[in-house]
């Protein structure tokens, strides 16, 4: 399924000169995927999973508890040691069906993003985005009733703030990193993935060729008991960015020989073409570049959506492994 996608891991040979500037980065980020990859553990992604779930009930969009998830969130990557911004917009559900977005003024509810930022030693070469969801939600799609959001999405979030945390230590040890990181909890996904929606608006749509792509982690830490393996699915759509997001599959399979530490790990790796329902979809619509990752087995999460989607049902060696860019097969 990834035959076009040619491994580039003998830089020396290769003139980078011609290559784009995604391409020739990869030296500079290699040997910070070398020291992500020895750092990242299921025990630590699990501890980042459990501090969202027990902050509050439910981080239903507009509700009581997920201002206490945002307060959490926005504590945690000020620990961290990141540039923490509010990204704040109303969203007020129209008679039709309708949505219109506007800042200030009657809303439905309102919808806040919390960015991490991780400037980069060559910030005019762009920015990179590492993000998931943090709202939650139940059959009653409401704020009444527990939504713990284990799976979806904590277990995304912990990947990001488990990133972001070790990013921050090696990019203080090496001097930077080559791109400005924004490590992006958004909100109000479960609603209509209003808050990834308003990002790409009021963020990314300013950027313009500055913005190198996003890699969106949804669902990860669900497995079936039975299997042994990890699974993944790259999902992504047959847009004008589907070449630019086949380039960032490649670079993570170029970065991925940083992660040999984990090599003898099973990754079970799909790709899907027909981008449903998560928070890359913004940017692809906008043809911006963005990879989803989530698990495969996450249909089969039978607490999925319900007050059953709790810590018991993680898998913390695969959340682990998800959070790691991997080599194809």
């Amino acid at each position: 399924m990834f035959d076009d996608l040619e491994p580039w891991n003998d830089f020396e040979s290769r003139d980078l000169q011609d290559c784009p500037q995604w391409e020739r980065s990869i030296p500079n980020l290699e040997p910070f995927v070398s020291a992500v990859a020895n750092r990242i553990t299921g025990p630590g992604w699990v501890e980042e999973a459990r501090g969202l779930v027990e902050c509050t009930e439910s981080r239903f969009a507009g509700s009581p508890g997920v201002r206490e998830a945002e307060r959490y969130l926005e504590k945690t990557m000020s620990e961290i040691g990141l540039e923490v911004f509010r990204h704040e917009t109303g969203c007020l559900i129209k008679e039709n069906g309708k949505r219109h977005y506007f800042q200030g003024g009657e809303t439905s509810f309102e919808v806040v993003n919390i960015i991490g930022s991780l400037p980069g030693n060559q910030a005019e070469e762009g920015v990179v985005v590492v993000g998931a969801h943090f709202d939650s939600r139940n059959h009653l799609l409401s704020s009444e009733g527990k939504a713990p959001g284990a799976d979806d999405n904590a277990s995304g979030v912990a990947a990001v703030l488990q990133t972001a945390r070790i990013a921050k230590e090696v990019s203080d040890q090496c001097g930077g990193l080559p791109y400005t990181m924004h490590f992006l909890a958004f909100g109000g996904e479960e609603v209509g993935l209003v808050g990834s929606e308003r990002y790409v608006a009021e963020y990314v749509s300013k950027l313009g060729d500055k913005f190198k792509g996003a890699i969106i982690l949804d669902q990860i830490g669900f497995k079936q008991p039975s299997h042994t393996d990890a699974r993944i699915v790259f999902e992504t759509v047959k847009t004008t960015t589907q070449d630019v997001s086949k380039q960032i599959l490649s670079m993570i399979r170029s970065l991925g020989s940083g992660a040999k530490a984990l090599a003898q790990d099973n990754v079970d790796l799909w790709c899907n073409w027909f981008g449903v329902g998560s928070d890359h979809m913004p940017f692809l619509e906008k043809n911006y570049p963005s990879v989803l990752l989530i698990a495969r087995d996450y249909l089969s999460n039978e607490g999925k959506h319900s007050c059953y989607d709790t810590m018991e049902k993680l898998d913390g060696r695969q959340g682990a492994l998800i959070s790691l860019p991997k080599p194809l097969p």
